[in-house]
């Protein structure tokens, strides 16, 4: 469990390979933490010798103790984001999670040093390592399961900078990379800059805000630092792209369409600058919270469509896209639901109102919702949920009959929703 007011740091070189396995693993996770960055030739300062008395880097400072070596990071800061399943789905993928960072570390890393650090070659060892990593790539989309864990977001890190150094990828390497690095979390742990002194906190926080006077403050675990990579693109400067939908999901509806998750735009308005339009979104929260009777949701939902204006709110569908293995118990299923959402940004509530529902049966359970959410697009603080990729979403026409009976459903029902028995219900408002 991590500590809800963490003090975490990590040390070492900012260009270093380990320290950007950690620095990506912990991006995605949406992890806090302060860094101290070494320059090359720096003696070990006193306090980080007091962290790691061996003078190893990576080393993670945290309340309740120091972990060192980056393999252990990257899996302590996996670990803080359950929901995202960056560990694997059971112990057995967990376990093969393991092993793959390990060998990429003990086989791959060390025939990149042995290249970059020492002049020696190491071109059998990198092309071995590779062959059999283009062997697996070939019939896999992901090195481990069904999903993105944090066995790809490492060995994508050590592969670029394998390619970087000057050798040639396979073209099944090469579209896995290219696919793990297409996420800005990652691709901008390559270009971990080196800082003139003192913390550079991340954005998001581990349960709670970071402050710098909190965790160690000297810095500089002993070590060359690798030649810098080319500066990545930030999230600003991606490209926005219009939102694409496709039909290879069950929706509920046959005319909704999930929407293809990398046409998001990554840079929707402020909530907060868009009209609320004709809808008070309080007001109506009020509405439909007093309402007790069909004769109370009818008036309500009466008011409501005569007020929603599609310039100024959205209405989304979204499933969740659970494995094999998953949401077989109700209980389960309500503890993912429940995850979800209360790691909702909550000043998200000002701009959204949502109903979510555990729905089927025993052996078979999903969780879905029913979000109204103030904009045309998806909402900054949606696209930056720790769990976003993991959940479907789809557009509802507020024009067509079928789909705002299907509103009315997700917010009014509590028996069954299409065809399928209510478990468990949440509501975000």
């Amino acid at each position: 469990m991590v500590n809800h007011n963490p003090r975490v740091k990590l040390y070492g070189p900012s260009e270093s390979v380990q320290v950007r396995k950690c620095v990506a693993v912990a991006n995605v996770a949406k992890a806090e933490f302060g860094h101290s960055h070494s320059k090359p030739g720096d003696d070990a300062k006193s306090t980080f010798a007091m962290v790691s008395p061996l003078n190893i880097y990576p080393a993670l400072y945290t309340p309740n103790g120091v972990i060192v070596g980056s393999n252990a990071i990257c899996d302590f800061f996996a670990n803080t984001a359950p929901l995202m399943s960056l560990t694997g789905k059971d112990i057995y993928e967990n376990a093969m999670i393991k092993g793959t960072v390990e060998t990429c570390a003990n086989v791959l890393e060390v025939a990149l040093f042995k290249k970059t650090e020492l002049g020696l070659d190491s071109s059998g060892e990198i092309a071995k390592y590779l062959e059999v990593l283009e062997a697996k790539l070939e019939k896999k989309t992901f090195l481990v399961g069904e999903r993105k864990t944090y066995a790809d977001i490492t060995t994508a890190i050590v592969v670029k900078s394998v390619e970087k150094s000057g050798t040639k990828l396979p073209v099944s390497v090469v579209r896995w990379l290219n696919t793990i690095m297409a996420d800005p979390k990652v691709s901008k742990a390559m270009n971990t800059k080196a800082s003139t002194g003192g913390v550079s906190p991340k954005k998001k926080a581990i349960g709670g805000k970071v402050a710098a006077s909190d965790a160690p403050t000297t810095s500089d675990a002993p070590a060359a630092a690798v030649s810098d990579a080319p500066a990545a693109p930030t999230v600003s400067e991606v490209p926005a792209a219009p939102v694409a939908a496709t039909s290879d999901f069950n929706m509920g509806l046959p005319s909704l369409k999930k929407i293809d998750g990398a046409s998001y735009n990554q840079n929707p308005a402020e909530a907060a600058k868009v009209s609320e339009g004709g809808i008070n979104l309080e007001a109506w929260k009020r509405d439909y919270s007093n309402s007790k009777t069909e004769e109370d949701y009818a008036a309500a939902f009466a008011k409501f469509w005569e007020q929603f204006s599609a310039e100024d709110y959205t209405l989304w569908k979204m499933t969740y896209d659970k494995v094999e293995g998953e949401c077989e118990k109700d209980y389960l299923t309500s503890n993912l639901l429940n995850g979800f959402i209360q790691r909702m940004d909550p000043s998200a509530r000002k701009f959204g109102f949502g109903v979510c529902h555990v729905l089927g049966a025993e052996g078979c359970y999903d969780y879905e919702g029913m979000f109204m959410f103030r904009g045309t697009e998806m909402p900054k603080f949606m696209l930056d949920h720790p769990s976003f990729e993991y959940h479907f979403f789809a557009k509802v026409d507020p024009t067509d009959e079928e789909h705002k009976q299907l509103v009315y459903d997700f917010w009014v029902n509590e028996d069954t929703i299409l065809g399928r028995k209510i478990c468990d219900s949440k509501q975000f408002k």
